[in-house]
Parts: structure tokens; sequence; C-alpha cells
């Protein structure tokens, strides 16, 4: 698992390869356009697949921590560590 926030997915994940042309991913606005897939990089706050965790940025950081928990200890144990946050269900749209 390899997960990367802000300009790091285009700026280091791409750079060494991590990241292809099918590997969903998403980016900062400013560094999307440096994706390997940036013709379909997402504007998803989180993309999750190929064991690649990516977000927007510093502000999206909760969501791509609870994301790493799913990934890591499944749906239900991140929904319990979503609650007492006092997170929004929006995380779980990502």
């Amino acid at each position: 698992l390899v997960g990367a926030i802000c300009a790091a997915p285009a700026v280091a994940l791409a750079e060494w390869g991590i990241l292809t042309a099918d590997t969903p991913a998403t980016a900062h606005p400013a560094f999307s356009d440096h994706l390997p897939n940036a013709s379909q990089a997402s504007t998803r706050v989180v993309c999750t697949g190929d064991g690649v965790i990516t977000s927007r940025g510093p502000g999206t950081a909760f969501e791509f921590a609870l994301a790493v928990v799913e990934e890591l200890c499944g749906a239900e144990v991140a929904a319990d560590v979503a609650v007492p946050m006092v997170l929004h269900d929006s995380w779980r749209a990502r």
C-alpha cells in the first residue's frame, strides 16, 4: 500500500513509476495535469486502486486517513473510527 497527498502523487509517485495511466489517482489541482492519467485525473477527494491511495490536499487528510484505515482494516472499522471524530458522512462519498 502506497499513499500520497497534494502534489506528491504527481511529483513523487508518478516520477517513481508507481502511478500508471491505469491507476485511479488524484492530486492537488495545480498538479493534476502532471499525473500519468491526466486526461482522466479524478476530481474526487480521495482515489483508491491498485494498492495506491491519493488525495487532493491537506484539507483532505481526514478522508485520506479513513481511506487508509478502510484499505487495511475494512469499511466497518473505518466507520467506527470516523464516528468519534464527528466527521460528517460525506467522507464515505470520496
